[in-house]
């Protein structure tokens, strides 16, 4: 079931006809792997390296872009034990 919504906000967060899905279907994964990380979840790194490719999917979409870095960087303020290193590797390549 988890890896069925995490599924479901990855395809709304690539949805190219709606900014409205794309931009809710961030906020919510990102509100999910916060709650995840908290609880240490099997299914946050899964999560995480999903909102990842997403990142460098939508890179050239100023709007999404920003919306996914201003998320990122709330939720390494609030979960300092989430490894930067996964999301730095492919998006600096």
């Amino acid at each position: 079931m988890t890896e069925a919504i995490i599924k479901t906000l990855r395809n709304g967060c690539r949805d190219t006809r709606s900014k409205a899905v794309s931009v809710t279907s961030i906020n919510m994964s990102f509100f999910l792997l916060g709650g995840f990380a908290t609880d240490r979840n099997m299914f946050a790194p899964i999560l995480y390296k999903a909102l990842t490719f997403v990142l460098i999917d939508c890179y050239v979409n100023l709007e999404l872009r920003e919306e996914l870095l201003k998320n990122f960087i709330q939720l390494f303020k609030e979960h300092q034990n989430i490894p930067i290193n996964i999301l730095c590797e492919p998006y600096l390549k």
